[in-house]
């Protein structure tokens, strides 16, 4: 194989490894942005929502939280009402200091939302 061949198999090599790469990027970006979309919402969608609306309602509004974005959100968090089933999704709005996340937890009881609080995580 002459030189021009070897410069360009390199080339070619490298230019196949910067396509993976930046493809490898865009793709983790879509799946980082679906995850971020079923786990957070705004401060106007957690207001919109009132203690006794039905569950499903509640729940058809608002995204699933099955995230790994939201997994370990309870960490810290006031306790739980007695026997109920409770969503958290984190705000979109920031929190006062950039070592903490805003929360919204949402819970259910006997197909009724009973509680829905705010509070503050660690980041």
């Amino acid at each position: 194989m002459n030189r021009n061949g070897r410069r360009g198999g390199w080339a070619l090599g490298c230019g196949l490894t910067a396509l993976i790469v930046v493809g490898g990027l865009v793709f983790g970006g879509i799946k980082l942005f679906q995850h971020a979309e079923r786990s957070m919402i705004d401060p106007k969608e957690y207001d919109e929502v009132t203690v006794g609306q039905s569950e499903r309602a509640v729940r058809d509004r608002l995204p699933d939280g099955k995230s790994f974005l939201t997994q370990g959100l309870d960490k810290g968090a006031p306790p739980k009402p007695a026997g109920t089933d409770c969503l958290s999704l984190m705000s979109t709005a920031d929190a006062k200091d950039s070592a903490h996340d805003i929360v919204y937890r949402f819970c259910f009881k006997g197909g009724r939302l009973v509680e829905k609080k705010t509070f503050e995580v660690k980041s």
